[in-house]
């Protein structure tokens, strides 16, 4: 069997795993709902959830390009948390500061996720509020950015796993 085929085998069955979390999360909110509101969902749901099924991909190859990098599933762990859940947060908050676009974020396009579900509609691609500029990922360019961070981290990881160096 080759390291790559662990590497993929390990890829799908943790987004296997994700996808059921995700699923159940969405069940109990369409049941709680249901419960209030009555059996009515708006579509809106469905799309964000099929959104934040496609987001667990760039996390996931995030996380297995970080855990190539080192022998140490501790440290690739500790990085993995500061950087998926410190840096991606914090540096949209600077970026808007300075009024440029944070499209290389994976916190941006994750925006498309909650933004389908704003009972005012879609959000402009750029807010400006007292001179600061707030800005959202459109759908396609969420997309297109969450599908080019999976393959690039995980070409990258697959390429370091197949080395004896770093496992």
């Amino acid at each position: 069997m080759s390291r790559s085929s662990i590497f993929l085998g390990k890829l799908i069955a943790s987004f296997l795993a994700f996808a059921i979390a995700i699923g159940v999360y969405a069940a109990i909110t369409i049941a709680d709902g249901a419960i209030y509101f009555g059996p009515s969902v708006p579509y809106q749901l469905g799309e964000s959830f099929v959104f934040a099924i496609f987001f667990i991909l760039p996390i996931l190859g995030i996380s297995f390009f970080i855990s190539s990098m080192f022998k140490n599933s501790s440290f690739s762990i500790l990085l993995t948390a500061i950087l998926l859940f410190g840096l991606n947060y914090i540096t949209p908050l600077i970026t808007s500061l300075s009024n440029s676009e944070p499209w290389y974020v994976p916190s941006y396009d994750a925006g498309i996720i909650a933004n389908v579900l704003s009972p005012s509609g879609y959000p402009p691609h750029v807010v400006v509020l007292a001179g600061i500029s707030s800005y959202h990922a459109t759908i396609p360019e969420g997309l297109a950015i969450m599908f080019a961070y999976f393959m690039v981290t995980t070409i990258l990881g697959i390429i370091l796993f197949e080395k004896d160096d770093f496992n």
